[in-house]
């Protein structure tokens, strides 16, 4: 009977032992994972102290690209970083936003070159014309948005878009988008009218888009075709320099797309700003 039950205790007690050396070596895990994650934070500190305070990291210098219009003072003064600044610590969302308040901005982006260049990528507008907007210019870019009060030396030769808005500043989007579209005809190059020479673009819902020029003559060119009714429109002004015949004071209709009818007018009008920065003919 002895040998059994001293066998039973012997069971027992090392069952017991198991136990708790399982014990025992979790706290141990649990000991060494708090002890190793104590060293971490404090290597986060010290690491955040040496990257906060490293001079390595200050800013040395800032890149400015994509400036066609604004100089590279301008967008520095706007974005606003000090030299000696650390890159790492610097706000760039915020830099963004300043830049982006100049009203030539489209977009602005700004990253880091480490370890010590801030670099600032622009994307300016590009200035379609001046639009009146209840007799009060303000500058349109290429996209149809108005984004500023004109102002002179905005665009030297700008042309004057009318009547594409109201004075509500609601947008007539179709007039917008084909006068737009005019335009861009002009700049590319392949109507010989030069885009300093056209003085006015005016938009009407129902006579289409009639280009003014500071030549003396008008076009008036309905809807859509814009380069085919154009150079149909410079052969017919070359023929008249050809006979002889003043250019000046001629209103060419291609709205037509069959004939053009050309009527000998007075003048033709072109819009210049006055004293109280406002657009009269």
């Amino acid at each position: 009977m002895g040998a059994p039950v001293n066998s039973r205790l012997t069971v027992r007690k090392n069952r017991l032992m198991r136990r708790w050396l399982r014990i025992l070596r979790e706290i141990g895990k649990a000991v060494l994972l708090v002890f190793m994650a104590g060293l971490l934070g404090i290597a986060m500190v010290f690491g955040y102290s040496y990257v906060i305070t490293a001079s390595c990291f200050a800013l040395e210098k800032t890149v400015v690209r994509g400036l066609h219009r604004l100089s590279e003072p301008d967008i520095l003064k706007l974005a606003g970083l000090e030299k000696g600044k650390n890159v790492l610590m610097l706000n760039l969302s915020e830099t963004e936003a300043k830049i982006r308040s100049h009203p030539w901005v489209k977009e602005a982006f700004v990253g880091r070159e480490l370890p010590n260049r801030i670099v600032i990528e622009v994307v300016e507008r590009e200035g379609a014309g001046v639009v009146v907007i209840g007799e009060v210019p303000y500058m349109m870019d290429t996209g149809g948005e108005v984004f500023k009060r004109y102002e002179k030396g905005d665009l030297p030769d700008t042309p004057v878009f009318t009547g594409i808005m109201d004075g509500s500043e609601r947008k007539k989007t179709r007039l917008v988008h084909e006068s737009l579209e005019l335009l861009r005809v002009i700049r590319s190059g392949g109507t010989s009218i030069p885009d300093g020479m056209v003085s006015e673009i005016h938009g009407d819902d129902r006579w289409g888009v009639t280009l003014f020029s500071r030549a003396g003559y008008s076009i008036r060119l309905g809807f859509g075709d814009y380069e085919r009714s154009l150079k149909r429109a410079v052969a017919v002004i070359g023929d008249y320099r050809g006979k002889g015949d003043s250019v000046g004071g001629i209103h060419l209709d291609c709205s037509n797309r069959d004939e053009i009818v050309v009527q000998k007018v007075r003048g033709i009008r072109e819009r210049e700003m006055d004293r109280r920065n406002s657009w009269e003919t």
